[in-house]
């Protein structure tokens, strides 16, 4: 019997899987790992796809960025499963018809400008989600950002 396989797809070199590694072996998923500047594999031949943040940008107009896009799209028409971190999920709205516009306050660190903790909190949808089964509805989180998606669609988690 074959282990699923988990795209993953790398947008910085010094930064890697994180907890998508552990969570991965515990469940005896194999991953595929892409570097930055690696060829993308074809999409259809795995069971999920994670796109991972970094510094750029999905409107950047590089040969990097495109084929990031169409990949995703790919995805999408495919319905390969996909979960866009930072950068990824910039990928996902640019792949789905959406923007990625400036964001109107930028977003650094764990603390808002007020001092407040940056915290997302999932809907009801993302709480019934099987991927994010078991976290707590409500996560601390880091941020660093200076853009944000007009999404064309989906559903919001």
């Amino acid at each position: 019997m074959n282990r699923p396989e988990l795209l993953v797809v790398k947008n910085i070199e010094r930064e890697g899987m994180g907890a998508f590694a552990e969570v991965a072996a515990a469940r005896d998923v194999a991953v595929r790992l892409v570097e930055p500047g690696e060829q993308l594999p074809e999409v259809e031949e795995f069971a999920a796809m994670v796109v991972l943040g970094g510094p750029a940008s999905a409107n950047d107009p590089t040969e990097v960025m495109r084929g990031e896009i169409e990949l995703v799209r790919s995805a999408l028409d495919t319905e390969v499963p996909y979960l866009g971190i930072c950068l990824g999920m910039q990928v996902l709205a640019k792949a789905a018809g959406g923007s990625v516009v400036p964001n109107p306050t930028p977003e650094v660190g764990f603390f808002d400008p007020g001092g407040h903790r940056y915290e997302i909190e999932f809907t009801g949808p993302g709480v019934a989600d099987p991927l994010l089964a078991g976290l707590s509805s409500t996560l601390a989180v880091f941020q660093l950002h200076g853009e944000t998606v007009e999404p064309a669609g989906g559903t919001l988690v």
